[in-house]
Parts: C-alpha cells; structure tokens; sequence
C-alpha cells in the first residue's frame, strides 16, 4: 500500500463528488484514472508494467484488508466449508 502524506491524500482522490454506485461504475473510474495516467506518462512496455503492477497490488491489498476479515467473519457465522 503506498502511505501517501495527509497533505497530498485530498489533492489526489477523484474529483467526482459521487463515488461508483456498481461495479461498471467502479470499473469506467479505474479505468479513467490509468487511461489519464497513459496520457501523462506514454505509452510504453514500462509504463504499461507499472499499471499492471498496481492493479495487482491494489487487488492483493483490498484482499488482505477487507476481504480476508468479512472471509473469517463469513465462517464463523456459517461454518467452514472445508
């Protein structure tokens, strides 16, 4: 997870005063945000590599964050499948 400075975390959040109500919505957002960063940056095998990076690590994160608590969460309430 990158620790961004308070000072900076305002200036960097999307500007939408709505966020994504589905799934398609959050989607069209993420793509907006690398299809903008592809604008500044250019297209490269580099820049292309960094992309792919931080969408796996931001996957890998919501998962260690989130999902894995509402998983545990989810076993105690039904039982363990396996």
């Amino acid at each position: 997870m990158p620790y961004i400075k308070k000072a900076r975390r305002e200036h960097l959040k999307p500007s939408s005063p709505n966020g994504a109500l589905t799934a398609g919505e959050l989607n069209f957002q993420i793509t907006n945000l690398v299809l903008d960063y592809l604008a500044t940056k250019g297209t490269s095998y580099g820049t292309f590599c960094e992309i792919e990076g931080v969408l796996s690590h931001v996957s890998k994160e919501v998962y260690r964050r989130r999902v894995v608590d509402y998983e545990d969460e989810k076993i105690k309430e039904n039982g363990d499948v396996f």
